[in-house]
């Protein structure tokens, strides 16, 4: 009796410690609560049509499947985008309802690809990694602003 008494106890706290980890870190590995990083970065021009959350990870898809027109950042273009989200944390994103104006982005990441989508403007900086479903909002009003030139000089 005492044995399975042991046994189920330490079950017990195994699962719950598993779950606490589990909440903490995400399939691959990555810390949720760390800020943005990226290997390399790829935006699509020409494209900003809104949606549901679902159907901008299938526009994702259609965009790849069309073989649509998209350009490498540059690496200093890459390090001012970086810099500006490295100060937020991500946060669970909710499947939501987009309007139109969002930059659609490829980043590359510790060998795996994400889909994003961002919005920004002179009062709002928003980042959706729709493929593990996270969200970088930025609530300085310089980091915001030094966002919205930013876009208004890579996404044509």
């Amino acid at each position: 009796m005492a044995n399975f008494f042991l046994t189920t106890m330490t079950n017990r706290h195994l699962y719950f410690i598993l779950t606490i980890l589990s909440l903490t870190y995400t399939a691959d590995g990555q810390d949720l609560k760390n800020a943005f990083t990226a290997d390399s970065i790829f935006i699509y021009n020409n494209f900003s049509q809104g949606g549901t959350t679902a159907g901008l990870s299938h526009n994702h898809k259609d965009l790849d499947s069309a073989k649509a027109q998209k350009r490498k950042l540059s690496p200093s273009d890459m390090a001012d985008f970086v810099d500006i989200f490295k100060k937020t944390k991500g946060k669970k994103l909710f499947q939501q309802k987009y309007g139109a104006g969002l930059c659609y982005i490829l980043v590359f990441n510790g060998g795996h690809r994400y889909k994003y989508v961002m919005y920004s403007s002179p009062d709002l900086g928003i980042l959706d990694n729709l493929s593990l479903m996270r969200r970088w909002t930025i609530t300085e009003t310089a980091d915001k602003e030094r966002l919205y030139d930013w876009v208004q000089k890579n996404w044509p």
